[in-house]
């Protein structure tokens, strides 16, 4: 957490432009865990008052949305090879959208794209990011 708070602060900064992917290979393993962290990191931006300035994008290998079955197809947009908490900036994320008319329509296309590529598919490319396989990624994509 002391990590993570760092660079909130940091990322908070006015002349600060970038994001963060803080990423561990051997801690939060479990989901409920992460889970745990998750609302820790939630609780740090309130707690520093970062909300609507920093934003939280979380990732996990077993990632599942309240809701879901374990194979749908959401659950692999949120799933990486490890828990990783990505730190945005809020005013990034709105000129990114900005672009767009209808900004749920990006969620959805990559519900859709992860449907097409199926749960085999997917789970064939975590495990290929976590073994540092080459089994040519971006067939997969």
């Amino acid at each position: 957490m002391e990590v993570v708070r760092a660079e909130l602060v940091r990322l908070a900064s006015p002349t600060c432009r970038e994001t963060s992917i803080i990423v561990t290979d051997s801690l939060l393993l479990d989901f409920d865990a992460y889970m745990q962290a998750v609302d820790d990191v939630q609780d740090t931006i309130d707690t520093l008052e970062l909300e609507g300035v920093l934003q939280l994008a979380t990732f996990h290998p077993d990632y599942q949305f309240a809701g879901t079955m374990q194979d749908d197809a959401e659950n692999w947009t949120n799933r990486s090879p490890y828990p990783a908490f990505h730190i945005l900036q809020e005013e990034e994320v709105e000129r990114a959208l900005a672009g767009y008319n209808e900004p749920q329509e990006v969620w959805e296309r990559n519900i859709k794209r992860m449907g097409e590529l199926g749960t085999a598919a997917m789970a064939q490319l975590v495990r290929a990011c976590r073994h540092g396989g080459r089994d040519d990624v971006r067939d997969h994509v």
